[in-house]
């Protein structure tokens, strides 16, 4: 939590957020095996419960707001696949350390 702030004066540090469409999110929650079976719109509230308390936490530790891509250097959409998240992320690192190298 908050590492994007705490690393901040850190160099060679990648900023990554990572979201997702509520129904995408809703899905892949419901998928998870420890999950229990209850209705999209129960899903929809803990979900948004989750975000607040990481929103509240987040806000309430940094000078940011929380998801704000401004605070990031990557955001991604989770929803085109953990894989091309992935790669996506070592591209960017990649590309990031090859800039500071300079």
């Amino acid at each position: 939590r908050c590492g994007d702030y705490v690393l901040r004066d850190r160099p060679n540090v990648l900023r990554t957020f990572v979201y997702a469409p509520l129904n995408y999110r809703i899905e892949n929650a419901k998928a998870r095996p420890d999950a229990k079976d209850m209705p999209d719109r129960l899903w929809e509230s803990t979900l948004a419960k989750h975000d607040r308390a990481r929103a509240s936490y987040y806000n309430y530790y940094t000078e940011n707001r929380w998801g704000e891509a401004k605070n990031y250097d990557l955001c991604l959409n989770a929803q085109i696949g953990r894989e091309a998240c992935a790669q996506l992320i070592v591209q960017a690192a990649k590309a990031m350390e090859a800039a500071n190298r300079g």
